[in-house]
């Protein structure tokens, strides 16, 4: 009985010091309380819902509690890890799975510092699980943090995990970068991984047309114009690739009018 006095009276004084510091918050730090909130409402679902955590009938497990299993699964874990070959393993305990929902939710909020967090957690529980790796390179991405991005996503790529979608995103960061011959080949891997859209064959198309091999690049935009012929772009690209090629001036006009009917502020010519 006393001891839950003493909880009460500590609950309301940290009620009354968050009152207090109400006034003068930013918004971003109203958002990290919003986050932080879901996160301990998660801990404590996770409570109630985790057997292998909780004995059954045990009311008064805290986050507390919860915390200091976590982490003797963890140094369990890790001292197991130590003992293991390197080797891809995309399956999630139930304890990767509540850091990895976690992930998951304060990226769909837009808290990708606190996802980067959590992902970081997963990892140490994990650290050979590729999908975690895919999905801490997207937070990083929406951070503009390409070059940690780009690490992530090789290192999904090493693992096997997600490779047509590794593949091409990292594809796209290395084309955004210039880094045009590497884009390419990323995008190849990815088709023969089974992306199959506009998209994979536009960006590769693109990817040449910068390294000036404009017949490498027609092939791979008449493949990407085959699956979309009204995406404007893919029009506008075949336009300006053609005309870099002696005698298809005519075949370029083609495409340079079906991307001004699709919207397009370009001249019809080759000039």
């Amino acid at each position: 009985m006393t001891r839950f006095i003493f909880l009460i009276i500590v609950l309301l004084s940290l009620t009354v010091f968050s009152f207090g510091q109400t006034s003068g918050k930013t918004d971003a730090e109203k958002r990290m309380e919003v986050a932080m909130d879901k996160y301990e409402k998660a801990v404590q679902e996770q409570i109630r819902r985790n057997k292998e955590l909780i004995e059954k009938g045990n009311n008064r497990t805290t986050a507390d509690d919860f915390r200091k299993q976590l982490d003797a699964i963890y140094k369990k874990q890790a001292e197991e890890n130590k003992k293991k070959p390197t080797t891809a393993n995309n399956t999630m305990s139930d304890v990767v799975k509540i850091y990895f929902e976690r992930g998951w939710s304060s990226v769909s909020t837009g808290n990708f510092e606190i996802a980067i967090l959590e992902y970081d957690e997963a990892l140490k529980l994990a650290p050979n699980n590729g999908l975690l790796y895919f999905y801490r390179a997207f937070a990083y991405l929406k951070l503009n943090n390409l070059d940690s991005a780009i690490k992530d996503y090789s290192e999904a790529i090493k693992l096997g995990a997600n490779l047509q979608d590794s593949y091409y995103n990292r594809g796209t960061l290395y084309l955004n970068q210039g880094k045009y011959k590497e884009a390419s080949a990323d995008f190849e891997a990815s088709h023969k991984n089974g992306k199959n859209n506009y998209a994979v064959f536009y960006n590769r198309g693109l990817a040449h047309y910068m390294l000036r091999e404009y017949q490498i690049a027609y092939l791979h935009l008449l493949d990407s114009y085959k699956l979309h012929p009204k995406y404007k772009d893919t029009n506008i690209m075949l336009g300006y690739t053609l005309c870099q090629m002696r005698g298809w001036e005519k075949t370029a006009l083609k495409y340079r009018e079906n991307a001004i009917k699709l919207g397009a502020k370009i001249t019809k010519g080759c000039q």
